[in-house]
């Protein structure tokens, strides 16, 4: 070989591209257009305008719509007819009133052979301004739309030749490559294409390595280039053609004596997808576009090429194509009936899975699942998340109570600094369940991934556990933006099927992989979290987003708690209900919630979370309002939580509270003019309490100037700079080594991707904040607040330290008006003990993680998500911090740091800016477990509910023997009786007594489907529950 692999590659192609302008036999204009800036989803039925090509249209209102007609008789054999329209912008292409397929940028021509019958068809495009990354296209032109006429035979051998090229390019044979070599330069020289001037000129602007930024010079962008004109096609006279096909021939003919010499090695197995982010670089609205465009897209290509299988997530996009494109969606459901489109995954959304809580993950299954059978009569048994930031070790028992049995990713491979080591094992998960999972490495594209050789046998190479099994997958389609697959790609994968020194090809759904992994493969146990050694800016970016979203995660399990204990199923608005948690459900998607969206899609999300919010506690307030006396001389208490609770709230009134026996509250006057009750008797779980006002005002106190605050279990003093000490008198030890609660600002630019990064090295410009002022503005019998405020390069910061007089928590409520870019703050805490590991709530049990750098994959996890708590302990004494909707954290050694906002630029430029509320809080305990931790985190995140009158509640409405169980949730079923779901969150197995007042007479096991597992024995209103260590454990009662 004379020249270098990659210069004979460079030659080949050129001299294969002299037969590319020959595909295309004629080019007939499309004229006659007319255009609507309607906006609306389906084509006006008036207000068109006459146009012609060259028109340009108002970027500001889309989509807009363009309309014409076509008419083209049967075509000769060998012959398909193709639609090449450029209007400005990603478009979704209808022919006779249904959706059929899509342009864009990948997807250029479309087949409409179909439509080549002598009738007359009407054409409709819907266009966006936009590109498929959300590009915006500025002064968007309707440049031109023709039919083009291409020949199949030399199409065919055109491609042909390109397959060969590509995999003697691509392949690490050497041996192959000089026989591929050999036989492709021989089969060109046999081709004879006509070469006068006059034939090469017309065909040039045609000529793929002609025009265009070429490596070795284009004669389109010369000083003065030739007057190219466009072309009208070009046929290849038949003596030229008859070489061609001689050629085509002996070329294929050699292909398959190859295999004889050079097998196949290992096995692929593909299938096409789209990954359709339902928000991103673009809002939602404009994902149910893409939808359409790209399921229309999938199914043109099912009709075409009858071996090709498309896999799709999502039971949210299923049910807005139901709702936007009826017609489309029928199509949708016959071919997954067919088997042809696996709808795959059982989940709402590809949802976020580190800050998503328990109870929302099984939702996204319950609900997912529950679509898919009643819609397509199947459920998933293989999660699909290929682009989801990392994996939260509780994962694996919920996806297998949702009927999962295979788990499928590929973003581990993004990993920043270490090698996922495992491609085909078990997952194990925190209370011991096993999913089998299956990770691909496409170089080409990951999960939007190539069907070409480099990027087969880079996917081939790339699977570690080829002694296991000697088969892995990869999938195939222009994604994040939609689109999919394209008719190239499955002309490539028709040729590479069974291609010499290439691993063989098959087209299957997803799960088949998995159901022919054979039984006795010994699979590796991966025993931990599925961490992502990247994106570690989404556990912070976007405050808002995620602080309403747990906002609405408690909205709506009071709202079913409440529901359950004072409403029968008749009264109770389920369907609604349901509605609400797939609002927030879709919210969960993996680039909403992480904070990873543009600012539309981010102001939507708060939006629709807000109103989750309002009307679930609508709601909530109607169930309290049918059962109160409605005399307002009565104020109701009432702990929706799992563990008992000191009584302790605030209000807006301005009169004291008794008790019934004449015990009256503590209370004192706020700061901000509310009242703030208190009572030493603790509040069982799932109880009321109701109290009388009497004629009394609540006292305003006079704050006292000093800045130390003390109760009966904490001394703290917030020194002048705004950090505290803090000493425990029940244990007789300080909590912090250091001074605590120091604000940190660094600079904050990572690598590459602003909104989901921070850079392993930020600490290097750390800079402490010091309070501009320190003041004492409240004190009184039921708690002191002390204030420190911060100013910042434009932004301002207000913490409130507040010490009630019965807790040993001290919450730091905090408000911030940030106007910062790239900077992140952390709430430092040096905390006084030694301690080699940080406990890690998970919201349904938590997990160790080191506090030292042992190795490469300690030192990448310098920044982990957790939820409402994190701790280190030794024996006899505990420190954690709290807080209500943060999920950043940092342990070195054992000084804990909290962060608490990040302000990137990309893609929100003005992410996180404006205000900000939400608090944490320090607590101390003399606990071994983390018991005390989880029950002080719960009465910091689920306040007492209020309600006017004295409600008819009932008193221990729930009791559980064993305090190492927390309710998840407490509603009514999807069919009939009451769920209750409970997590163990200690890590011990037992037994335990559930009792509840809501009326059954039969008990069962069940799974977060709700299907019945096995019948429990009722035995004076109590089952015994068997529970595991870290189970999720659901109870179904009739």
């Amino acid at each position: 070989m004379y020249h270098s692999r990659s210069e004979s590659c460079i030659r080949l192609k050129k001299e294969l591209s002299e037969l590319f302008p020959y595909t295309v036999r004629k080019r007939e204009r499309i004229n006659d257009w007319q255009f609507s800036g309607s906006r609306s989803e389906t084509p006006p039925e008036e207000g068109w305008k006459e146009i012609s090509a060259g028109y340009c249209w108002d970027e500001e209102s889309f989509p807009v719509w363009f309309r014409s007609s076509f008419e083209r008789g049967k075509l000769e054999e060998g012959e398909r007819l193709f639609l090449r329209v450029v209007p400005g912008g990603e478009s979704l292409v209808m022919v006779d009133g249904r959706s059929y397929g899509e342009i864009n940028v990948y997807h250029q021509l479309l087949d409409v052979t179909r439509f080549a019958d002598g009738r007359r068809h009407i054409l409709d495009v819907q266009t966006v301004p936009k590109g498929l990354f959300g590009t915006h296209l500025p002064g968007p032109v309707f440049e031109v739309a023709e039919l083009l006429t291409i020949d199949e035979s030399v199409s065919g051998a055109y491609l042909d030749f390109m397959v060969a090229i590509d995999v003697f390019e691509a392949t690490k044979d050497n041996l192959l490559a000089e026989k591929l070599l050999k036989i492709i330069s021989a089969c060109l020289s046999e081709i004879e294409l006509p070469r006068s001037t006059e034939h090469y000129f017309k065909t040039a602007p045609d000529n793929p390595t002609l025009f265009g930024q070429q490596r070795y010079g284009s004669v389109n962008h010369l000083w003065h280039s030739p007057d190219f004109k466009n072309s009208s096609g070009n046929e290849l006279p038949e003596e030229y053609k008859a070489t061609v096909m001689s050629a085509r021939n002996t070329l294929n003919d050699s292909i398959v004596k190859l295999r004889e010499e050079h097998g196949s090695s290992g096995s692929v197995q593909v299938a096409g997808q789209a990954h359709i982010d339902y928000a991103w670089l673009w809002p939602i609205d404009e994902t149910k576009r893409k939808i359409r465009r790209t399921f229309a897209n999938a199914l043109r290509l099912m009709e075409k090429y009858p071996e090709f299988v498309y896999i799709q997530s999502s039971a949210q996009m299923y049910k807005d194509l139901k709702e936007n494109d009826p017609d489309l969606y029928e199509r949708v459901r016959e071919s997954i009936a067919r088997g042809s489109w696996e709808a795959i995954g059982g989940m709402w959304v590809e949802s976020d899975c580190n800050i998503s809580s328990a109870e929302s993950l099984a939702r996204q299954f319950l609900y997912g699942q529950k679509f898919f059978e009643e819609e397509f009569g199947i459920r998933s048994s293989v999660a699909w998340l290929p682009d989801v930031f990392g994996f939260s070790w509780i994962l694996p028992q919920i996806m297998k109570e949702a009927g999962i049995k295979y788990f499928s990713t590929t973003k581990l491979k993004w990993n920043e600094k270490n090698r996922f080591p495992l491609d085909l094992f078990r997952w194990r998960g925190l209370d011991g369940s096993e999913i089998v999972c299956h990770f691909f490495d496409n170089p080409q594209g990951g999960y939007n991934g190539m069907v070409n050789p480099e990027a087969i046998i880079g996917t081939w190479d790339n699977f570690q556990n080829k002694q296991i099994y000697n088969k892995t997958v990869t999938t195939f389609g222009y994604g994040d933006g939609g689109g999919g697959p394209t008719d190239e790609m499955l002309e490539y994968y028709e040729r590479l099927k069974n291609y010499p020194g290439m691993p063989s090809l098959e087209m299957a759904p997803l799960q088949k992989y998995y159901e022919n992994l054979p039984k006795d493969s010994e699979l590796p146990v991966w025993d931990d979290e599925l961490y992502f050694e990247l994106h570690r800016g989404t556990f912070t970016t976007q405050a808002r987003t995620k602080k309403l979203h747990k906002e609405a995660e408690d909205a709506l399990y009071r709202l079913e708690v409440l529901g359950a204990l004072l409403v029968e199923r008749e009264g109770y608005p389920i369907e609604r209900a349901r509605k609400l948690w797939e609002i927030l459900l879709h919210n969960e998607f993996h680039d909403i919630l992480p904070g990873s969206s543009i600012n539309e899609a981010h102001h939507q999300a708060e939006n629709e979370l807000g109103e989750v919010i309002a009307e679930s506690d609508e709601i909530s307030g109607g169930f309290l309002s049918s059962r109160s006396d409605g005399n307002a001389l009565f104020r109701t208490v009432i702990n929706t939580g799992c563990f008992s609770r000191e009584v302790a709230f605030s209000d807006e009134g301005d009169r004291c509270l008794r008790k019934s026996d004449g015990k009256k509250l503590a209370s004192q006057k706020t700061y901000d003019g509310k009242s703030v009750y208190s009572f030493s008797e603790k509040i069982s779980p799932f109880s009321a309490q109701v109290f009388e006002y009497i004629d009394e005002k609540v006292e305003r106190h006079a704050p006292d100037g000093n800045t130390v605050m003390e109760n009966a279990y904490l001394i703290v003093e917030v020194n002048a700079d705004g950090s505290i000490s803090a000493y425990d008198k029940m244990l007789d030890r300080p909590l912090l080594s250091g001074p605590g609660n120091s604000l940190y600002v660094y600079k904050d630019i990572p690598v590459a991707w602003d909104g989901w990064d921070i850079d392993h090295d930020y600490a290097r410009s750390r800079k402490k904040l010091d309070a501009s002022e320190v003041r004492t503005i409240e004190s009184g019998p039921v708690r002191k607040v002390v204030q420190a405020t911060y100013h910042y390069e434009g932004s301002s910061i207000m913490q409130r330290y507040v010490l009630n007089a019965s807790s040993k928590r001290l919450d730091i409520e905090t408000e911030i008006d940030w106007h910062t870019r790239r900077t992140l703050l952390k709430a430092h805490f040096p905390v006084n003990l030694l301690s080699r590991e940080i406990r890690c709530d998970l919201s349904a049990g938590h997990s160790l993680r080191s506090t030292r750098i042992r190795n490469s994959f300690e030192e990448a996890r310098f920044e982990f998500p957790a939820h409402r708590w994190v701790e280190v302990s030794e024996p006899g004494f505990a420190v954690s911090i709290l807080n209500d909707g943060k999920y950043g954290h940092a342990c070195s050694d054992s000084e804990i740091s909290l962060t608490l906002l990040r302000s990137p630029i990309y893609p929100d430029f003005f992410a996180d800016e404006g205000r900000h509320s939400f608090t944490y809080s320090l607590f101390s305990h003399d606990s071994t477990n983390a018991l005390e931790t989880v029950a002080e985190a719960e009465s910091l995140n689920k306040p007492l509910v209020l309600a006017s009158g004295s409600v008819d509640f009932g008193k221990d409405c729930l009791q559980i023997s064993a305090g190492n169980l927390k309710v998840l949730a407490l509603k009514h079923s999807e069919g009939t009786g009451y769920v209750l779901r409970v997590a163990e969150v200690e890590g011990r197995c037992g037994v335990a007594s559930v009792r509840t007042s809501l009326p059954f007479e039969r008990c069962w096991i069940s799974n977060i489907l709700e299907d019945k597992a096995h019948e429990l024995p009722v035995v004076d209103g109590r089952v015994q529950l068997e529970y595991r260590q870290f189970g999720l454990h659901t109870l179904i009662f009739e």
